[in-house]
């Protein structure tokens, strides 16, 4: 089976659940998260409704803009000549050149914030179109700020980096109107337009020259040969 083809694992790795975070950090209240994330179980529909009113008297929060990775290549850290190198460990680790064998482009999209944590769920694309991803968008949640960073500027492969993150599930519509609704307001009182999304079709493609960079030269010598093997037997 393809590296791309194994479904995301659902494992503890990078991302932490939002109660772990909670936990470890002091200013993150039961009832703030519980108004945040739609009802935490330690939470009392008393602590909810207090929340929501002290957050709906206090100023309007805006978060920060959504950040986005859209132009990951085929991995080039070998010269062999392969349809598929996502079949090949030497093209493997290949982020510091922002290529990967299988991701193909990669959204952060803040949905909460309180003091310097900041929560936001992460947008993936992978670069094929068989198998279970099959051209979808893949969700990841509960990813702080931090992981991402270390995920798009850090990771030696987004693919191994992705796959440690444990929960996820595919793009659905009241994703994206949840996404829009907490990007109404920028910081230029816009409404965020940028959206991994808005290019579903290409995603559905998958990526074009997904080949090795050798592969089609070699594929066409192969070709000028055969050809003139044909014409010396027709002599």
């Amino acid at each position: 089976m393809a590296v791309e083809d194994i479904p995301p694992r659902r494992v503890r790795g990078l991302g932490r659940r939002f109660d772990e975070i909670r936990e470890a950090t002091p200013e993150y209240r039961p009832s703030v998260a519980a108004a945040l994330y739609g009802g935490e179980v330690t939470a009392t529909s008393e602590e909810v409704e207090e929340s929501l009113s002290s957050i709906a008297r206090g100023e309007e929060t805006v978060l920060p803009p959504p950040e986005y990775k859209r132009r990951i290549t085929q991995s080039r850290r070998s010269s062999r000549a392969v349809k598929r190198p996502d079949l090949y460990s030497e093209f493997y680790e290949a982020a510091g050149a922002e290529q990967s064998t299988r991701v193909w482009a990669m959204q952060w999209v803040p949905t909460a914030a309180i003091g310097e944590l900041v929560m936001g769920d992460l947008l993936v694309v992978f670069a094929r179109t068989t198998g279970v991803n099959g051209g979808r968008i893949f969700v990841y949640t509960d990813v702080v700020r931090g992981v991402w960073e270390q995920i798009s500027e850090y990771s030696a492969s987004y693919g191994k980096a992705i796959g440690n993150l444990p929960h996820y599930h595919v793009l659905e519509e009241h994703d994206k109107l949840r996404y829009r609704t907490l990007h109404a307001k920028t910081d230029e009182g816009m409404p965020w337009e940028d959206w991994i999304w808005d290019k579903e079709d290409v995603w559905a493609g998958g990526r074009p020259d997904n080949e090795s960079g050798t592969y089609s030269a070699a594929r066409a010598a192969i070709r000028k040969t055969s050809a003139a093997r044909r014409a010396a037997k027709r002599k």
